[in-house]
Order: C-alpha cells, then structure tokens, then sequence
C-alpha cells in the first residue's frame, strides 16, 4: 500500500545535524529524533511522503535499514491507516519488538533516528555498480590464488607439487580475505600451513554479476590437472564447490549434470546456464580433478528466504554486518555497497542483472537444479556441512529482531535459514554435521568464534575424514 504521510514521535532536527547523509544520489529531506516522550508538543511531527522518497531507520543499537516507504510493514505490521479519501498513512512505534521465545528473541529495540531522503538523481545500472563493488572487494589478484602462511594472497603458478591441494572458495559480496582472513592465528590455520605447505589456493571470483555455473567454469580451467582438492567454501562458495563435486569421478554425458537437467535449465530460459555446464563437461574432461574433502561453511544449499522477495533485504543486512567488521565509512567497500543498495531500490530490485544473487533465490532454476534427488548425478564422497543460528546480539539487536520477522521466525544466521544449509546435491553418503549458536555466530564471522569449536571439528575432519 502507496504511504503518503508517516508520523513519528520526535522532533524534527536540522539537516545539518542529521546521522548520515553519505547515500549516493540521495538528498536528506527531513530528519526526526525520535522520542517516546514529547516535550512541549501535543502532536508528533508528520512527514509528507513523495513517490521518489526513501526512509532510513536508524536504531539505539546503530543497526540502520533504508527502504522505501510502502515495506515498512514487514518490519511494523499494522500500522497502516486510511483516512475517507483512501490515503494510506504510517505510525511508527519508537521502539522495534518481536517476542519470539522460540528462538530467545525476547525484547526490543529503540528507534532513534528517522531520515527521510529523495533520489536527487538518475540511478547508474545496478550491474556497473556492482562490477565496482566486486573490484573493491576482489583487489588486483583475481581467479585461482595462492595464500602463503601469513595468509598473504599470490600468483598461482603451475605447479608440480604433490597432491592434494586445498582449496578456499569464499562467499558473497566478499573475498578470501574477507571470508577466511580471521583463520590466521587459530588451531585450524597452523594445522593448514603444517599439513598442505604451498598447496594452498583460493578463488577470487565476481558473486553478484556471474553465476555459481559460470564461476566453476572459470576455476575450472585454471586449475592444475589431474589434482586431488580438499575444498572448505563459505556462504555462496559452497555452491561453487557443489558444482566440482557434481563433476569429480563422474563420466559419460551426464557428468555433473544430467540432459533432464539441461533441458530444465533450457526450459526455463536459461541458455547461458546450458552452455556453461557444456563448457564445464568439456573443461572437466580435460583436468579431472577428484574432490577428495569437502567442507561448506553456512551454504545457501536451497537457497535463502532473505532473497526471496527483494534485493534490498539481503543488502542492507550485508551493511550492517559489514559496517561492523570493517569500520563503516572509513572503508570503501563500505561506501560502494551503500551505493549499490541505493541503486537496488532505485530501480525496483531487479534480479536479472545479478546472476549470483538471482542464484540463490529458493525458486531460482539453478537451485532447483542442484536439489533434485531423482538425479542420475550424485556426490560420492561425504560431505561436511558447518551451520550456525544467531541468537540475540548486543551491538545489532535490532538487525537481529528484523530478520527474524523476514525469515518467518526460522533459525538463521542473519543471511542463509539454517535448514538451508543442511541441503544440496544428492549424495551417496550422510551429509556430516556441526551446528553452533550463540550471539557470536552470524554470517560473516563463523571463522572469528572465540572458542574455536567447528575450527577444532574442522581439524579432525581434515585430517581423518576418508581414511
């Protein structure tokens, strides 16, 4: 329902005094500091809401959320009226609850600041902002890596080493550093550098503007031949490393994925995705590599409920989860995905233009794919499956309390349900499993745990899984 008028209890500040006012192609309109107690006024300021307007929430807890104006509702449910003309109007509560028990989410979360901002300027293409996004985060060094023991990333050179490599694959709107970096220094890095010595790659690839096909693709044809790989991937990665567990020991036309697969994929007007599973076929011919040891890191194995309705959900979780690893705005990766977030909303949350997320849709063609258990394509070595459930957080309590309402009260790790991770291709042994919560547990810091716990488990998988 289109809002035409939001109150809030508050009083209006000046503009100048105003939070943030770093979103690209944004102009700060009107700013509410927001209060439950009003002095010296007998009504809350009303805001007069335009079709090119956008609202940032911003919490006690400096969890912050920029929408627009009619999604309010998923985060305050009922709090629409209507006057005899049909126009809609919004009352915000100053105070953000949600009293699940189930999952000890029991509290609230204050309100303190209300932006309102208007698109001042034409949006740039989401893909060309993107792109920009992925080079931030990516640096010089893209494709398959070498990471020496200070975990310093290198050229990969052909190399005649003896088997096997590990190999890191990392997750969306990330990079090896950015997904693995907080290993150095823990049980499971010196164990790393002990056991494989220079045998240590990872994937620097594109997760918004390519798709998971297309990103096996190109690692494929960068790889040594005839290697045996032990993979640990986080987040999106493990789709990437579903796609090279599809393919290793397999033979014949149905290696990695099936014709009925194929012609799925052509059914529903994915001819890229065809040619680059036909270009997989012919790629994996040549190297053959064997995945020996798998280990997923939080997978979006069936996809996460967070992209099921709008791309902006995904990232202004991403921001704050970011915002907090990094510093926020002192860190450029920080800026240019505000920016790609501004342009997401701007034009209307445009999946097609972002492969990698599109991917990870519950209803995307590519994850239907990937689960299909009548498949004539298995897994035949084990696969180990790290999951994770926030639970309350101090610092972004309300961050916590939103995604719960969007993730329909499901455990979650602040990005991916956690059921989800648990799914996957079909397999001819038992997925292993390792499940931790607590409020150190979120996405972007499974490797940061103080305790270590699943980099302990990981140890013991590494070094005795199939043998």
């Amino acid at each position: 329902m289109k809002i035409t008028k939001l109150t809030v209890s508050g009083q209006r500040q000046q503009l100048s005094q105003a939070t943030d006012q770093t979103y690209p192609a944004l102009k700060l309109k009107d700013s509410i500091l927001v209060s439950a107690t009003l002095r010296g006024q007998t009504k809350p300021p009303i805001l007069e809401i335009d079709d090119n307007d956008l609202i940032e929430l911003i919490f006690d807890d400096d969890t912050t959320w920029l929408c627009p104006p009619d999604t309010l509702e998923d985060i305050y449910p009922g709090n629409y009226t209507t006057n005899r003309s049909g126009e809609a109007s919004f009352e915000l509560p100053t105070e953000l609850d949600n009293p699940d028990v189930s999952r000890s989410i029991v509290g609230k979360a204050a309100l303190k600041v209300l932006n309102l901002f208007t698109r001042s300027k034409a949006g740039i293409a989401i893909k060309s902002i993107a792109g920009d996004l992925e080079e931030k985060q990516l640096g010089k060094l893209k494709g398959l890596v070498r990471i020496n023991k200070f975990f310093e990333l290198e050229k990969a050179e052909a190399s005649a080493a003896a088997n096997p490599f590990l190999l890191f694959i990392h997750g969306t709107n990330s990079s090896t550093t950015g997904s693995f970096g907080e290993l150095l220094r823990t049980d499971l890095w010196t164990y790393i550098v002990q056991a494989y010595d220079k045998n240590v790659l990872a994937f620097q690839h594109e997760t918004l503007t390519k798709s998971p096909l297309q990103n096996a693709l190109e690692l494929v044809k960068q790889l040594p031949a005839n290697i045996d790989l032990h993979i640990i991937t986080h987040s999106r990665g493990g789709l990437v490393g579903e796609v090279l567990c599809r393919f290793s020991g397999s033979t014949g036309t149905d290696a990695g994925f099936s014709k009925k697969e194929m012609d799925f994929f052509q059914q529903e007007g994915r001819a890229d995705e065809v040619e680059f599973i036909r270009k997989l076929k012919t790629e994996y011919a040549k190297k053959n590599f064997r995945v020996k040891k798998f280990i997923r890191v939080a997978c979006p194995a069936s996809g996460t409920t967070i992209l099921s309705k709008r791309l902006d959900h995904f990232f202004n979780i991403s921001l704050n989860l970011v915002g907090i690893a990094t510093g926020a705005l002192a860190n450029p990766v920080y800026a240019a995905m505000k920016n790609l977030l501004t342009a997401i909303i701007d034009q209307k949350n445009e999946y097609a233009v972002l492969p990698g997320l599109e991917a990870m849709k519950p209803d995307s063609p590519f994850i239907t794919v990937l689960n299909n258990q009548s498949s004539t394509v298995s897994i035949g070595d084990a696969v180990v499956a790290i999951s994770g459930n926030c639970k309350m957080k101090v610092n972004l309590r309300a961050l916590v309390i939103i995604t719960s309402k969007l993730f329909f009260q499901e455990e979650n790790d602040l990005v991916v349900n956690t059921k989800s991770m648990y799914n996957g291709s079909r397999r001819k042994d038992k997925l292993q499993l390792f499940f931790d919560e607590g409020t150190d547990v979120d996405h972007f810091h499974y490797f940061k745990n103080k305790k270590n716990k699943w980099c302990d488990f990981a140890c013991i998988k590494i070094n005795k899984l199939y043998h």
